[in-house]
């Protein structure tokens, strides 16, 4: 029988201590005209190469933008919390998808898990006389984000002015001195992680 062992994805170029070490990031979806929202979120890493973010019904707008389009980013750009020292932001964007809700933790013990690790207050809402009032906070949406590219740049790096100018404007191209129409590279202090060679690994006999 030949096994193959996990897939190679875009973010196990990152490391993992790194990207589970943010406690939050900030997760931007696109309006109905194209505005970038972002929100703070806490991503949980699967074994596949994909990102779970999870939301309430009380917030769902992220979830309904996310199934009027789903090209999302993320940035992780702000250790608070962490125990990280210096770690480089990691910027993320890809495609997302949302499923229908889910009023049960089964099948999400690992991500209930980590948000209670991270935002211990919460715990408070399962207590008796509490819980009750709090069947919204439970009922969640849950958001998948497939990474296609990923760029990391230094800790504590400015945005430079070029980041700030709408994609695909001419202005933006200038400053980043490409022709107007080309996509513009990355600005100099991020570093691009490129895409693993192989979607899976070498097979390995059992």
């Amino acid at each position: 029988m030949v096994r193959y062992p996990p897939a190679v994805t875009i973010i196990d170029k990152i490391d993992h201590s790194v990207l589970d070490g943010y406690r939050t990031c900030e997760f931007a979806t696109l309006a109905t005209d194209g505005t970038p929202l972002a929100w703070p979120a806490s991503p949980l890493r699967q074994q596949d190469g994909t990102l779970l973010i999870t939301t309430s019904i009380a917030f769902a707008q992220k979830a309904l933008n996310v199934r009027r389009d789903g090209r999302v980013a993320l940035l992780f750009s702000d250790p608070t919390g962490s125990g990280l020292s210096a770690p480089p932001q990691i910027f993320i964007g890809g495609k997302a998808q949302c499923s229908e809700l889910t009023t049960s933790p089964a099948g999400l013990e690992e991500y209930w898990s980590m948000l209670f690790r991270r935002q211990p207050s919460s715990r408070g809402y399962t207590l008796p006389g509490v819980r009750s009032l709090m069947d919204w906070y439970y009922m969640r949406l849950l958001i998948t984000v497939t990474p296609e590219h990923v760029l990391e740049r230094p800790s504590g790096s400015a945005a430079s002015a070029a980041e700030a100018l709408p994609a695909g404007s001419p202005e933006l191209a200038e400053a980043c001195g490409a022709p107007s129409g080309r996509a513009c590279p990355a600005p100099a202090n991020w570093r691009a992680i490129p895409p693993p060679c192989s979607p899976r690994g070498t097979p390995t006999a059992a």
